[in-house]
């Protein structure tokens, strides 16, 4: 089954779905836990500057690490929203925020744009404050 429907289900099915989403945990977990060094190695230390993005035939779904990525954390938001899942989530909630953090690192192409963004905006400030004295 695929993570996006059971986060689907989990979010509009709950009562319906509930004995069935603690038999796929630890599958999911164990996703999040092993990509995590995959993850640091393709996305954040890569020096590609683009990535080929491969599209589900059927869905038109990107196939991307990112996207997966994304999809988990989909799927771990829906459980905590949800009072039925929360103590779920809660059970490891300091090994899931550790997690989270390895995965919102930013792409060494992301630090590179936010320091030209933030160098080119106090450029800009800079010349507005001397246009002011003349």
């Amino acid at each position: 089954m695929k993570l996006k429907t059971v986060t689907y289900l989990i979010n509009n099915f709950p009562k319906q779905i509930e004995k069935l989403v603690q038999p796929i945990l630890p599958s999911i977990w164990n996703s999040l836990v092993m990509g995590k060094d995959q993850y640091i190695k393709l996305m954040v230390e890569s020096e590609d500057e683009e990535i080929d993005v491969e599209r589900d035939s059927d869905s038109g779904d990107v196939l991307d690490f990112d996207a997966y990525v994304y999809t988990l954390f989909d799927f771990v938001n829906a459980l905590t929203e949800n009072k039925r899942f929360r103590k779920i989530a809660l059970h490891s909630i300091n090994e899931l925020i550790r997690l989270v953090m390895y995965y919102m690192q930013m792409t060494k192409k992301q630090v590179s744009l936010f320091f030209f963004e933030k160098l080119k905006n106090k450029s800009l400030k800079i010349e507005i404050k001397l246009s002011k004295f003349y």
